[in-house]
């Protein structure tokens, strides 16, 4: 589990230029319209690539990877923009029926999905009956693992976001800008926030006990109400994530008094502070997490702190995006080459900037923690095989659990994770007040 959590930190960095940073005033239609139709360009090209090489598993994985995080980004820029667009920024109760709309979106876009694979993918006859070899069933079993968590991912990144901006919209009386520095100087506030996060926490394994209750029982009802269980859980830990995210921000900046460490205010040590912090704590609670996993026996329990981890690696990987995002924009944005360029040349040169990170990033990830996770999603494969769970949905698999090797191809897996980067923080006193959020 440790290797899946690594690759999704790292893979974090590598799509901090999906995201597109603040918009430094409340958006107007065309704005979300262009977020929701970057969206679904993304969308179709992650479910063409993974049916494209449903029967590749290493390019299955990089692209269930790299898709997800890309897709989620996208699809909580498109959503969140539409969030903070009036009239959704006018109530809690507009906020949050936007991450409503985007679960029932996504349920129904997801639904029908899954019914083109079953129906097309593998011939029946008309008693039900499947018409393909053993082999290329035990192929679409895996392929159908990868399209599983990689959906549960990006929606988890989409409505996790979602929800904590309508807790924060309900704690603060305006919406927050989900970008730019975040200040708060109301101590009552923060710990409102701190408290949301925890008891997204504490959800996440009340809902993995009903996942595993679930699984107990055989039948297509029974998987498919697992995945939805399994999905919850997947968005409860983002929005834990996402809740600690702001969190420390918040608290952060009220605790030095918007100086920082250094005393200067300067918002790009601030942010490394931030990150350091937040990756050695994590770290340690993480260690911590595992060591009590292997000292358990309650598969229920084991699945819980799977994803609880999944969510505290999330908030590292957050927190370090959010320091590239912020000297990216330095670079670009308030710098004097750039004073008199256009927002599509600013635009260009951000992106050449994520290029480059990502020309950096991209060896080391291949070469050293995806084959990682590989082997950890070979092993567990094999565990459940042994046990009798076969192919089924959801069994333990946890956020990115599954796949293996399939006969004649190279291995296949998943990690989980999700959400659009925290952006550029360009300046202390540049927070949206409430009417620009």
């Amino acid at each position: 589990h440790g290797s899946h959590s690594d690759s999704h930190f790292m893979l974090l960095q590598m799509g901090m230029g999906s995201g597109l940073g603040g918009h430094g005033h409340p958006p107007d239609d065309k704005e979300v319209a262009v977020a929701f139709v970057r969206m679904i360009v993304c969308l179709l090209i992650l479910e063409f690539a993974l049916l494209k090489y449903r029967k590749d598993a290493y390019n299955r994985t990089v692209w269930g990877l790299f898709g997800a995080h890309v897709v989620g980004f996208m699809g909580s820029d498109a959503f969140g923009t539409m969030q903070e667009a009036f009239p959704w920024n006018q109530s809690v109760g507009a906020a949050g029926f936007v991450a409503v709309l985007c679960g029932v979106y996504f349920a129904v876009l997801l639904y029908f999905v899954g019914r083109f694979r079953a129906n097309y993918l593998i011939p029946t006859n008309p008693e039900g009956e499947v018409e393909v070899s053993e082999e290329e069933e035990h192929a679409y079993h895996h392929y159908e693992h990868q399209c599983v968590h990689s959906e549960n991912e990006f929606v988890a990144f989409c409505v996790g976001l979602l929800i904590t901006q309508t807790a924060r919209f309900a704690i603060c009386g305006y919406l927050p800008g989900a970008h730019g520095v975040q200040l708060n100087p109301h101590k009552t506030q923060i710990e409102y926030l701190g408290m949301f996060s925890v008891l997204s926490g504490l959800t996440i394994f009340a809902i993995a006990a009903g996942k595993v209750a679930v699984e107990n029982f055989a039948g297509a009802a029974a998987e498919k109400l697992a995945r939805v269980f399994d999905l919850i859980t997947c968005i409860m830990a983002s929005a834990m994530a996402w809740g600690l995210l702001y969190w420390i921000k918040w608290i952060f900046w009220y605790k030095t008094q918007g100086a920082g460490l250094a005393g200067s205010g300067n918002v790009m040590f601030g942010q490394l502070c931030m990150a350091i912090l937040a990756s050695w704590i994590g770290l340690g609670f993480t260690v911590g997490v595992e060591y009590t996993k292997g000292k358990i026996t309650t598969s229920a329990l084991a699945y819980g702190l799977t994803q609880f981890n999944v969510g505290l690696f999330m908030v590292i990987g957050f927190t370090w995006e959010t320091c590239f995002l912020t000297a990216m924009y330095d670079m670009v944005d308030d710098s004097v080459t750039y004073a008199h360029s256009t927002t599509a040349e600013k635009a260009w040169a951000r992106a050449k900037v994520s290029g480059g990170l990502c020309i950096l990033l991209l060896p080391a990830w291949s070469r050293y923690i995806f084959p990682k996770s590989i082997l950890a999603d070979t092993h567990v494969h094999s565990e459940h095989e042994g046990e009798g769970h076969g192919h089924g949905h959801g069994h333990d698999h946890g956020h990115g659990e599954h796949g293996g090797e399939e006969p004649g191809a190279d291995a296949g897996g998943h990690e989980a994770g999700k959400a659009p980067p925290d952006a550029p923080e360009v300046a202390l006193g540049t927070a949206s007040p409430p009417h620009a959020s």
